[in-house]
């Protein structure tokens, strides 16, 4: 038998040591408005009763400034129609305009598409925006827009989103700003879902090749990429141009930087403005610095863990419990996020249409875990794989680590496996992962289909493969009452949790570190950034 991994009982000790072993555990390391107008000054008598009228500053015109992001993680290829992370789609949002989007309330508002309306059951109405133009001076209509969803669809193009748009059976366009989709069934939440939807120009994109386009990209958002230093840095420049005003930012600036201690570094010595993801440990000295302060808001982030139910052990539901049982989430709150971190039960979060209230947490039950992986015979401890990514969210690296110590104190002989992100996710979503692996997700739009669409064989789910799920999926997709449409989802939810399919443990805190030089900046509880309206001094 393989020699069990053996961990301190106290997490907080056992982190600071165990961070040493990741290193070598790693496969593959991730890469290390304008001012306010001053108004002029009125005119004094001097003592020769000579008025004197002091200068008059000139307001600065148009957009004025740099300002630097930090985030963990930079797009891992440079196609929107490929990514599927949301720290990628900060990027691409500053870039390309999708056809709706959620605000700061997570209320859905139009981007590129001014209305849409239900034609008829399997079929949908866009009003295209007019008078928006690409950053190479085309016009944005119904045609692109046509397009870009046909490339979406493409199974050439190898998008993440084909599988997701699969429902999507045409799309034409009735006249040059009115586009018509159509659904192979009923679907409630295309205008929600069109949201990841990136515009390309069909006409650019044809003429300099796919690879040429992603050099130098075009879309009709807020900012033009200038440079792109692959995984490191991307810089832009604002869009005088844009549909939806002029930004106040000149140069926006984004970089990866997967280590928290660098992020929180670089924030108080001036070289970074917005940092995404701030350790819980490091906030007292960001707040008692002169140069930065905090930005909070609760997360739609959701940390899970998933299982290989496609062959043994976890297609036994004991084996299953076990897991749920071994995992103490209120721990790992306590001791990696001093508090800051909420345990969920179910999928949908409080910012979710439908969530279903009478879900609990799983409790922590060590000993009950090891009799269930007894009765389902594994006496002496259940060997397995667990495999997690690093670098998707703050702290995961310590979270990895206190799971994988807990799960061996519950009857686990636990191989521990850290991938570098970029590995991990696409190890993930080609269904190579075995085992149990740990993962994070969010309700970036608050539609319930986002979330359950991720146990709909025909869409996304490559690890459970229940026909009985996926048409639970497909009958509240179709369901255009609310109340009934909303006992559908808290049935599908209340199945996955009490059948331990998927584990939800906790929901993040969102903790941002803001320069004091940075104006007008507003946290989301879907991580989305958004600067049109952001100003430095």
């Amino acid at each position: 038998m393989r020699k069990r991994m053996r961990f301190t009982s106290n997490v907080s000790v056992k982190i600071a040591t165990m961070l040493t072993v990741l290193s070598v555990l790693l496969v593959a390391c991730a890469p290390t408005p304008a001012p306010e107008a001053t108004q002029p000054v009125k005119a004094t008598a001097t003592s020769i009763a000579q008025p004197t009228i002091a200068p008059t500053e000139t307001p600065p015109k148009g957009p004025q400034g740099t300002l630097v992001v930090l985030q963990g993680l930079l797009p891992i290829v440079p196609d929107p129609h490929k990514e599927y992370l949301t720290s990628s789609w900060n990027v691409n949002y500053a870039i390309y305009d999708p056809l709706t989007l959620v605000d700061e309330n997570m209320k859905l508002t139009p981007k590129l598409a001014t209305s849409w309306r239900l034609e008829a059951p399997t079929s949908w109405i866009f009003e295209i925006r007019k008078g928006v133009k690409f950053h190479d001076g085309s016009p944005l209509t119904a045609k692109d827009v046509v397009w870009s969803l046909a490339r979406i669809r493409d199974p050439e193009t190898k998008s993440i989103w084909g599988r997701i748009y699969s429902y999507v059976t045409d799309a034409e366009m009735v006249d040059e700003y009115t586009v018509r989709i159509t659904t192979a069934f009923p679907e409630v939440a295309v205008p929600q879902d069109f949201g990841r939807m990136c515009i390309l120009p069909q006409g650019a994109f044809e003429r300099m090749g796919e690879e040429e386009f992603f050099q130098h990209p075009i879309g009709s958002g807020p900012f033009k990429l200038v440079k792109n230093v692959p995984g490191e840095e991307i810089v832009m420049e604002a869009n005088e141009d844009y549909w939806g005003g002029v930004p106040k930012v000149k140069t926006l600036v984004w970089r990866g930087v997967p280590e928290e201690a660098t992020r929180v570094a670089e924030l108080l010595t001036g070289r970074a403005d917005v940092v995404h993801g701030i350790p819980a440990s490091e906030t007292d000295r960001i707040e008692k610095s002169d140069i930065a302060s905090l930005a909070l808001v609760k997360s739609v982030r959701n940390l899970y863990i998933k299982m290989d139910l496609r062959q043994p052990p976890f297609d036994d539901i004991r084996c299953r419990e076990a897991v749920a049982l071994a995992i103490d989430a209120q721990a790992i709150i306590d001791s990696i996020y001093g508090g800051r971190a909420y345990p969920v039960a179910g999928w949908l979060s409080d910012y979710s249409w439908g969530q279903n209230p009478d879900l609990e947490p799983y409790p922590y039950d060590p000993e009950r875990a090891k009799a269930l992986l007894a009765e389902a015979g594994y006496p002496d401890g259940l060997s397995c794989k667990f495999t997690m990514g690093r670098g998707r969210f703050v702290q995961d690296a310590e979270v990895g680590l206190a799971i994988a110590d807990q799960l061996g104190k519950a009857g686990f002989d636990i191989n521990l496996e850290v991938l570098e992100w970029g590995t991990y996710s696409k190890k993930m979503n080609a269904g190579e992962l075995t085992g149990i692996h740990m993962a994070a997700s969010g309700n970036t739009t608050g539609e319930p289909d986002q979330m359950l669409r991720g146990v709909d064989i025909d869409r996304n789910d490559v690890y459970i493969l229940s026909e009985e799920l996926t048409d639970m999926v497909h009958k509240s997709m179709a369901e255009g009452d609310l109340d009934k449409r909303k006992q559908l989802i808290m049935a599908l939810d209340k199945k996955i949790h009490e059948e331990y399919l998927e584990l939800c443990t906790f929901a993040l805190q969102d903790i941002y570190g803001i320069s004091n030089r940075v104006h007008g900046f507003q946290p989301r509880p879907n991580e989305l950034m958004w600067f049109l309206d952001v100003s430095v001094d």
